[in-house]
């Protein structure tokens, strides 16, 4: 691919501000620019006629709906991609404009899988900002961000972990040296990871998703401590990746998977599945939901894009975001393994 591709890298959705906003961002000639698109249109440009409104407030619909809806999230996932791509269109002459090419440039791979620190992701130094507005019934790019919404990330303190035992017994790792590439399962702040030569996938901090990170990291030190036996599947952490005195992310084995999703054996996607095998997923899945349950922990987000089937077509459960102390099964629970069984 040539050095002029433009690689789209995602957008990501800003909380904690006044108005509604994202940030999508991009790398073209090895220069990373981020577009903020934000509600509150500056000074000098269109307002009650803004075009990027409805891009916001489609935005803003399909995130607020139930997320364990897997229906709704790849509507949302889709949606995404086709934002990131209008977007990108728009502001390409923006980037050829600031990040010319020169003629004697070599050809390069795209910056989609290229590895970056977890410091580069989280506090890029050489970042170019722009914001998408309307102008005269038109979407048109300006340099800088003119309306205040992005805010700096700043790494979860101890004090935030109150009653979380375990913490200091666990590897840390610097963000400089923790590198990550693609997004994984596109997941809004989970990678593919590489640290000291070991491949894991890692969570990242970010406005976003702060509380549910905090709350993962919660129940992942719980499944730990707890000591429990190989027929639990679960996530395991492996360590904490650290940024000044807080914490930015933390990594997890990489579970070696068959299908890193149940949904499209469920689906029929990957053809029948013998009754069987989707007996003996029901049946692991009860057995490490009832351990869990033992130590006071609850896997809330029981969906089938949560469960990986492994290599041995054995089923892991992941992603403990919205973990919670156990007040019994969930019904999201008992609705997966009844379809995991047809019944």
């Amino acid at each position: 691919m040539a050095a002029n591709e433009l690689s789209i890298l995602g957008i990501e959705q800003i909380t904690g501000s006044d108005s509604l906003a994202f940030i999508s961002h991009y790398v073209y000639n090895r220069i990373a620019f981020h577009i903020l698109v934000a509600d509150d249109s500056p000074l000098g440009y269109d307002k009650e006629q803004a075009i990027e409104r409805d891009y916001l407030r489609r935005l803003d619909d399909l995130s607020a709906r139930d997320d364990a809806n897997m229906e709704n999230q790849d509507r949302q996932t889709e949606y995404k991609k086709q934002l990131s791509v209008e977007i990108g269109k728009i502001a390409l002459p923006t980037f050829q404009k600031l990040a010319p090419l020169s003629p004697e440039e070599p050809p390069v791979q795209s910056q989609n899988n290229e590895m970056r620190t977890v410091q580069e992701y989280l506090y890029p130094q050489d970042v170019v900002k722009l914001q998408l507005v309307t102008l005269n019934g038109h979407l048109t790019i300006i340099e800088g961000h003119h309306t205040k919404a992005e805010a700096e990330i700043k790494p979860i303190i101890r004090e935030e972990l109150e009653g979380v035992e375990g913490l200091e017994s666990l590897p840390t790792f610097p963000a400089s040296q923790a590198r990550i590439g693609s997004r994984y399962k596109n997941g809004i702040s989970t990678f593919e990871a590489f640290v000291e030569g070991e491949q894991y996938i890692c969570k990242i901090l970010s406005n976003f998703s702060r509380d549910t990170i905090v709350s993962e990291l919660k129940a992942l030190v719980k499944i730990e401590k707890a000591n429990l036996d190989s027929e639990v599947r679960t996530s395991r952490l492996k360590g904490l990746i650290t940024h000044g005195d807080g914490y930015v992310g933390f990594i997890m084995e990489k579970i070696p998977a068959r299908f890193a999703s149940l949904a499209p054996l469920l689906e029929g996607e990957e053809g029948e599945v013998p009754l069987p095998l989707k007996k003996m997923w029901a049946a692991q899945i009860e057995y490490t939901v009832a351990e869990l349950r033992k130590n006071n922990i609850i896997w809330k987000d029981a969906n089938p894009d949560n469960v990986i089937i492994d290599w041995n077509y054995c089923a892991w459960l992941v992603d403990f975001e919205e973990a919670l102390p156990s007040r019994g099964l969930t019904r999201n629970f008992t609705g997966l393994t009844k379809a995991i069984c047809g019944h």
